[in-house]
């Protein structure tokens, strides 16, 4: 008998199957119902954006589902909205939602229902333009995970972006290509927040080529129970608007009145010289009148080098009386040539003073927990308290 085992070669034809595009024809409209009815949310507000026979009844559903889910909601005093009315209808209360503010700052209240609810709502608004979410100060693991899968299932494209930093930004963030501000709100103070993870942030979103434009962000932190501090990384942040800041933070139930800090993070000295970088500071200068303090962060140790850059800075914040520098990281104290500037402190004083003519400028702290004041004619030395550990 022949070995059917040696040499043997198979043929295998492939015939192509035809399947007919089931969405390209014109359903019955009770069909096209029951067929989206059985979707949840996100995958109806998906159908909703795909130009068929679904899409009128995909719209429709959803308009139905977002006013069901207005009217159960558990603790609807959470929850701010802003719609836009539709032209084509004759009722006020019809039209897009455009903004959604949820705040919930009590730990106890951010129960599950309060959490499901939030997240079906955020499948529901396709159309949603601007979103704040304020959650309490270190939420259960489970509600962050509920909220951030949530997240990368919606499918509406904002300009705003208010979240706190125990959420995380990436991947789903690179899916807003029409993203105008992030903000990143902390409950910590100024030194408390995670600075590395926010700085890489900036770099991933100044980098990508997500985005028709480089968003603008920037982080919000409180001094005692008010939130009035802005930070922001200038070296790596393109594009970056204080007007569009100013006019965002409304949103947040901030005013720009109550911002009297600022945080600036440079690598060096230097790129104060930078006028793209001068740039940035007369616009903080024009849309916030009341900073009163300014905090610097520089990656560079030799903050004595070239202090007129610094001073070219300040001459546009004129309503400044407290300067901190700080490094963003520490050096140890053996370390002699980071702390060289302390033979120069009274000299620094009067270049940043006395030398681009600073009104109001009367107190300056040093990397070193030292500070010295105008009134004192810049000689005497005192420590200050160090908030950076």
């Amino acid at each position: 008998m022949p070995d059917h085992t040696q040499n043997t070669v198979g043929i295998l034809i492939l015939h192509p199957i035809i399947a007919p595009d089931l969405f390209s024809y014109q359903w019955a409209p009770e069909l096209t119902h029951n067929v989206l009815t059985y979707l949840d949310s996100d995958d109806v507000a998906r159908m909703a954006c795909v130009g068929n026979s679904f899409q009128a009844e995909a719209e429709r559903l959803l308009s139905r589902r977002r006013a069901n889910w207005e009217k159960s909601l558990w603790k609807p005093d959470m929850y701010r909205r802003v719609v836009d009315a539709d032209p084509t209808t004759t009722h006020s209360g019809q039209g897009r939602l455009q903004e959604l503010i949820f705040w919930c700052p009590d730990r106890d209240t951010l129960d599950t229902i309060v959490t499901d609810q939030l997240c079906e709502g955020l499948l529901l608004m396709t159309s949603l333009k601007h979103l704040t979410i304020r959650l309490p100060d270190e939420p259960e693991f489970d509600v962050l995970e509920t909220i951030n899968s949530t997240l990368a299932r919606c499918t509406f494209s904002l300009k705003t972006l208010y979240l706190p930093e125990y959420l995380e930004l990436f991947p789903w963030i690179l899916n807003q290509t029409e993203l105008e501000i992030i903000a990143v709100y902390t409950s910590n103070y100024f030194w408390g927040f995670n600075k590395d993870k926010h700085l890489s942030c900036q770099r991933w979103l100044s980098s990508s080529p997500c985005f028709r434009n480089p968003p603008t962000f920037f982080i919000l932190s409180r001094e005692d129970q008010e939130i009035n501090i802005i930070s922001v990384f200038l070296t790596f942040s393109p594009g970056w608007s204080a007007e569009l800041i100013n006019d965002s933070l409304g949103r947040f139930y901030a005013i720009p009145q109550n911002i009297t800090m600022f945080g600036l993070y440079v690598q060096t000295m230097d790129e104060l010289d930078d006028e793209d970088i001068l740039s940035i500071i007369r616009s903080i200068s024009d849309h916030f009148l009341n900073i009163y303090t300014l905090l610097l962060f520089v990656g560079d140790c030799m903050i004595h080098l070239n202090p007129e850059a610094l001073a070219s800075a300040l001459s546009f914040l004129t309503t400044v009386r407290d300067l901190y520098i700080e490094f963003w990281e520490k050096p140890s104290k053996d370390n002699q040539l980071a702390y060289f500037f302390d033979y120069q402190k009274l000299k620094l004083c009067k270049i940043w003073s006395e030398e681009c003519q600073h009104p109001s400028l009367g107190y300056i702290g040093f990397p070193d927990s030292t500070y010295r004041r105008i009134d004192l004619g810049w000689h005497s030395e005192e420590p200050w308290e160090d908030f950076s550990d």
